[in-house]
């Protein structure tokens, strides 16, 4: 063993050498002339993100920081399944020295004949692979540069790499909890750069974070089997395959890897728990902020977006075939650039983003999840008690926002709200629920807390609770109970799209492991636009079936405002009190912007790692009362979650008026929830129509139909 570590060492000297000539840099391209370092990249990261790395130029360089060096002795020395690693020690926040890897490979580069594709795992590479530098992030339109019309591209297209850090590389024996984050950013924006491991490397685990391709080269979609999309949530699964083969290299448990993510992050977690591709990839689960059956997490009007794309780059083609080839020939900036065109109002409506294409995602999330066809797994969900003051403050922070939603509210309203062109009559559901929290429309008048709230439960809270629900609930096993329902997914367009799903190979994200029921994917392709007014039922949260035993589902809401906050970004009178969007990443990552001092925010933080380290572990946040408390499961019938805070409490259910409101809405989510499948909704197709005019009342508004646009 140890001659072989020799030999191993001289051939890392001999690949240093090779690389210096430019030959054998086994490097990401942008990297060969840029080193991503932490502390010296001063770039702004999007809005709900802390302030860390991240390359302000793809062609600067810079040194590698203070607090990294290369370990002489070979102990960071790594084989993976595709070759040798190394990486660089660090040092955590409490002083614990760690390995990290970065941009470690785990498919194939998406470029040209592979853009637009399922992921193919990587080739093997020779020598040593030098893991000190950090991956450039997948091209996208920063998300800050979205809200503020700036159209400045960052990163490439070759991104699809991941990063390892541990205390215990080559520990096959440590056994350690393995954590795999996955970024959010709306699914078109966001990178690694700004998840630094040196918080949560204070306990002892091994921290996985990975990139996958974003927005038009990452979720765009023929809706058949040339182009049915989800290339995103492909690229995780893949990632996460590599983990499981390669993470006890590492010191990784494989039977222990969690996956966690917040807003869509969290939301893609929650896919991966859907899929049946990734069955046995992973044992936990931690949604933030994010789920998939919240009202941003699918995308629409997927080939309507992916024709009118081909369109302004100069791809005429009707042909599915012909289409994909000339898209694959097309400057990936000049696709990432049409992106904004499909936002009305901020970054929505969400057209592009993952999609029901019966395979990789068998079916209508509200119903896989209400049928109990997913991954029995403990899960953690929670949210932030003010999410959707990261709405709010985009609308006051700039008055053109907030005018823009009043001024054309029959058109905006409902776009706010995320309802969908299946949506019965969306600008009467709109009106329902401005009602409701605002008491009318208008937002000059409205108290900003109200609207924060409005928000927070429309796109955050109530959809937490659904999840919560239908994952704690007792369900039986699902080869004894199919729903009748099947996957309709039309975006405003009348094209029928049957998807083949019959391939000679196996996609290599996918499972080994076979789902043991997968629903065919036959979808109803009529036209009749149906509406309903009733709006006067009131159902109740309470589900359609009786089950049996499930995995338990932990619950918690952060209510502390510690002395740092998304919120501080934008200066407001109000709002200093909220706990907004993505706070919780202040107390898992590290940055200088959010930097902690405070000894109650660093008791936070502590009990934070702790919490998510000892639910990778057990399965069980709390499995002692070392803590001096113990977070409780909840369950249907008795919902409850944990205040997060210096002082965790558990606290019972709070929203349950919110929740009869907002489900006794007949949109079709809440039908499909509810186990009410109305043909009619399936049938509904979205008409495109010139914009009508501001309506300022109510009355007159409600009683008038007007068909969401797409753009």
């Amino acid at each position: 063993s140890r001659m072989l570590r020799c030999v191993v060492m001289v051939m890392m000297v001999v690949a240093a050498n090779t690389a210096e000539d430019g030959e054998g840099d086994t490097t990401p391209s942008s990297s060969r002339s840029s080193t991503f370092v932490h502390s010296s990249l001063s770039f702004s990261p999007p809005p709900y993100l802390p302030s860390t790395a991240a390359p302000s130029s793809l062609s600067s360089t810079s040194p590698p920081s203070s607090s990294s060096s290369t370990d002489g002795s070979g102990d960071s020395l790594v084989w993976t399944q595709l070759g040798w690693v190394t990486g660089v020690q660090e040092t955590s926040t409490k002083g614990r020295n760690f390995y990290s890897y970065y941009s470690i490979p785990y498919a194939k580069p998406p470029l040209g004949k592979l853009r637009f594709k399922d992921p193919v795992e990587g080739d093997p590479w020779k020598g040593v692979r030098v893991g000190s530098r950090e991956p450039p992030p997948c091209l996208q339109i920063p998300f800050h540069n979205i809200t503020s019309g700036d159209t400045q591209l960052i990163g490439q297209e070759d991104c699809l790499y991941l990063n390892v850090f541990t205390g215990k590389p080559n520990r096959t024996e440590a056994g350690l909890p393995v954590l795999v984050f996955i970024h959010g950013g709306a699914y078109f924006a966001d990178s690694t750069t700004h998840y630094p491991p040196h918080v949560l490397l204070n306990e002892d685990i091994v921290l996985v974070t990975l990139q996958y391709r974003l927005g038009i080269l990452g979720f765009l979609s023929t809706e058949d089997e040339v182009m049915p999309g989800n290339q995103g949530l492909k690229d995780q699964a893949l990632a996460l395959r590599w983990v499981k083969t390669n993470v006890r290299q590492f010191g990784g448990d494989p039977e222990k890897i969690t996956i966690f993510g917040e807003s869509a992050g969290g939301g893609c977690v929650h896919f991966q728990i859907l899929s049946p591709k990734t069955d046995g990839l992973f044992a936990r689960a931690i949604l933030q902020s994010g789920s998939a059956i919240c009202p941003r997490s699918l995308g629409d009007a997927h080939k309507d977006v992916a024709y009118h794309t081909a369109a302004v780059v100069g791809c005429h083609q009707w042909d599915s075939y012909e289409l994909l080839q000339c898209l694959q020939e097309a400057r990936a900036e000049e696709l990432i650039l049409t992106l904004p065109k499909y936002f009305q109002w901020r970054y929505l409506p969400l057209l592009l983003g993952p999609r029901v294409d019966g395979d990789f995602l068998p079916d209508d999330p509200e119903v896989l999840a209400r049928d109990g066809r997913h991954k029995k797994v403990d899960i953690i969900s929670g949210i932030m008690s003010h999410d959707g003051g990261s709405f709010v403050n985009g609308m006051y922070d700039r008055e053109e926002v907030r005018k823009s939603l009043q001024e054309r509210f029959s058109v905006l309203g409902p776009v706010a709200m995320s309802f969908k062109c299946t949506d019965v009559n969306p600008l009467l559901l709109t009106l329902r629920i401005f009602d409701r929290y605002l008491g009318g429309m208008n937002l000059d008048q409205a108290d900003p807390d109200d609207v924060m709230k409005m928000f927070t439960d429309r796109h955050f809270a109530v959809c937490h609770d659904l999840t919560a629900i239908l994952h704690s609930r007792n369900s039986i096993d699902p080869l004894a109970h199919t729903s009748s329902h099947q996957p309709n997914h039309q975006p405003c367009h009348q094209t029928s799209h049957q998807p083949s799903h019959q391939t000679s190979h196996q996609p290599s994200y996918q499972s080994n492991h076979q789902p043991s029921h997968q629903p065919s994917h036959q979808a109803s392709h009529q036209a009749n636009h149906q509406a309903s007014h009733q709006t006067s039922h009131q159902p109740s949260h309470q589900f359609n079936h009786q089950p049996s035993h499930q995995p338990k589902t932990y619950t918690f809401e952060l209510q502390y405002r510690g002395e740092r906050s998304f919120t501080d970004r934008h200066n407001l009178t109000f709002g200093k009190h909220w706990v907004t969007h993505s706070d919780d990443l202040i107390y898992l990552f590290n940055s200088e912007e959010f930097e902690l001092t405070r000894p109650a925010d660093l008791a936070l933080r502590d009990l934070f790692t702790k919490l998510w380290t000892n639910f990778a572990d057990t399965g069980n946040p709390t499995p002692d009362s070392s803590l001096g408390f113990i977070w409780e499961p909840t369950r249907e019938a008795h919902l409850q979650h944990l205040v997060l805070s210096p002082s965790p409490f558990m606290q019972n259910d709070t929203r349950h008026q919110e929740r009869e409101f907002l489900m006794s809405l007949p949109t079709r989510q809440y039908r499909l929830l509810l186990g009410k499948d109305n043909p009619h909704l399936d049938q509904l197709v979205c008409t495109h129509t010139q914009e009508e005019p501001a309506t300022h009342s109510t009355t007159s508004a409600a009683n008038t139909l007007h068909p969401m646009k797409l753009w």
